[in-house]
């Protein structure tokens, strides 16, 4: 029997909050509990245009019966920000994957920093609410334009933790302010960021030195490829001995579903992780932003992934 990895739910609230920014609230039709997640997991959601999209999940982890994203409407959506705020509708039903993680509560942690970008506040209101639950020390910081999303949440969840907040920063006042609020490395302290490319970049430069386990983050900006970054390559399913030809300027999940290949699949950018699977032979190319240094050993994520051998098999 094929584990369920999607399960549906109904549009029970649509609320705007900050510019461009709509806040949706889904639950199970028949109002049974949802499967259970974790500060920092994002849900898959299946669209009416046939798009996948992923969405960080912003609401209380210990609330089993909704879900909660924040979408904001960008003028370069391929389809999802601008389908969800233009389409989707109280009552509409919508499929969802069983939620996902790419950052990690650090529980054993004696101090927790939160730095956010615009909607990138997203993942980290989902972590003001385990950090007050538990009683941790944590601080938020919070870069925005204009109206901040979901600030009014913020506030009401938050109770001893301390926040600071820096409206419209530019490029350089980004980057001189992480520099800034970045600590000196302790083993009792964990980073968390989620935010524009910038932002990202700058957070990884600033904490260079800390281990990834402690430098947890989460992109919203997908990698940008070009064809000539895409030779050629076969791909060998080691369960089953099907070879599939990826051609020049084609990514491994892109042949793999023209093939035929049931794969899970969602932001095509490296990003989300719902497309990684298991390499056993090959030289793959690890273009994603997702995966760690440790787990590219084993892993890889087919819809950025390359390939520097002629050859790569998979686990599938």
């Amino acid at each position: 029997m094929k584990a369920i990895t999607y399960v549906t739910t109904v549009v029970t609230r649509l609320e705007m909050t900050g510019d461009d920014v709509l806040l949706v609230t889904l639950a199970d039709p028949d109002r049974w509990e949802l499967p259970a997640f974790e500060a920092g997991a994002h849900l898959v959601l299946i669209l009416g245009n046939g798009m996948r999209r992923a969405y960080s999940l912003c609401s209380d982890p210990d609330d089993r019966y909704h879900y909660q994203i924040a979408v904001k409407r960008e003028t370069s959506s391929r389809g999802g920000s601008a389908w969800i705020h233009h389409h989707l509708g109280m009552g509409d039903w919508v499929g969802v994957s069983l939620p996902r993680s790419t950052m990690k509560l650090h529980q054993d942690k004696k101090k927790h920093l939160l730095i956010a970008g615009g909607i990138g506040i997203t993942p980290m209101l989902a972590f003001i609410y385990q950090l007050e639950r538990k009683c941790l020390d944590y601080e938020l910081h919070y870069f925005y334009r204009g109206n901040p999303p979901l600030f009014r949440e913020v506030q009401q969840a938050m109770n001893h933790g301390r926040l600071f907040l820096y409206p419209s920063s530019g490029n350089a006042g980004v980057r001189t302010s992480i520099e800034a609020i970045m600590p000196a490395y302790s083993e009792d302290i964990c980073l968390y960021c989620c935010g524009p490319e910038r932002m990202m970049v700058a957070y990884n430069q600033a904490g260079a030195a800390w281990p990834e386990a402690q430098l947890q983050q989460e992109h919203f900006s997908g990698v940008a490829l070009d064809d000539a970054s895409l030779p050629p390559f076969t791909i060998e399913l080691r369960r089953s001995g099907k070879r599939v030809a990826v051609a020049g300027g084609q990514t491994p999940l892109q042949a793999l579903l023209e093939a035929g290949v049931d794969i899970d699949y969602s932001c095509e950018g490296g990003i989300c992780g719902a497309c990684s699977v298991s390499w056993c032979d090959g030289k793959p190319v690890h273009r994603d932003k997702v995966l760690s240094a440790e787990e590219r050993k084993s892993k890889l994520i087919l819809c950025v992934a390359g390939c520097d051998s002629e050859k790569l098999v998979l686990d599938l």
